[in-house]
């Protein structure tokens, strides 16, 4: 009875940690290629995540992790324009949700006012400042549209 019961026992718990990898998600697997050192391989995670999230936060983290990518490979203005992305969400949910809560606030601040910001410094001379201008506009543009539709347009 007890070798019945040990098995039954195991058994469950087999099946419960297999069911924990039906939980990841296509911005969890670009940030482990990302990390691993293969952004190639995560550009396509990143996208995905971009392109269909309703998560503020993961459209925030997908753009900087696809932001440090572009850059590392040239990229600039692609890594400008993730970058800018990256930053302008995490400063619009610090400023909509952070001031009802303050879970990750400091951490989430410090990448709005100084980590992003730093590096669209760093990588501006070499967009240049009209492009900058440019990126920043059509940044600005695309998640005004991507909110209005998200939240107001069904």
């Amino acid at each position: 009875m007890k070798r019945i019961l040990m098995l039954a026992v195991c058994t469950v718990l087999t099946m419960g940690l297999l069911g924990c990898g039906t939980h990841i998600t296509d911005l969890d697997r670009g940030a482990k290629l990302r990390k691993q050192g293969d952004c190639a391989g995560a550009m396509e995670y990143f996208d995905a995540t971009i392109a269909n999230t309703k998560v503020a936060l993961d459209l925030a983290y997908a753009e900087y992790l696809k932001a440090q990518c572009l850059e590392e490979s040239g990229d600039h203005v692609g890594a400008y324009r993730s970058f800018f992305t990256a930053r302008e969400v995490i400063c619009w949910q610090i400023v909509h949700n952070d001031a009802r809560s303050s879970n990750n606030a400091i951490a989430r601040s410090e990448y709005c006012q100084v980590i992003i910001p730093e590096r669209l410094k760093a990588l501006e001379p070499s967009v240049g400042k009209e492009k900058a201008a440019a990126i920043r506009k059509e940044v600005d543009d695309a998640l005004y549209r991507k909110y209005m539709d998200t939240f107001f347009r069904k």
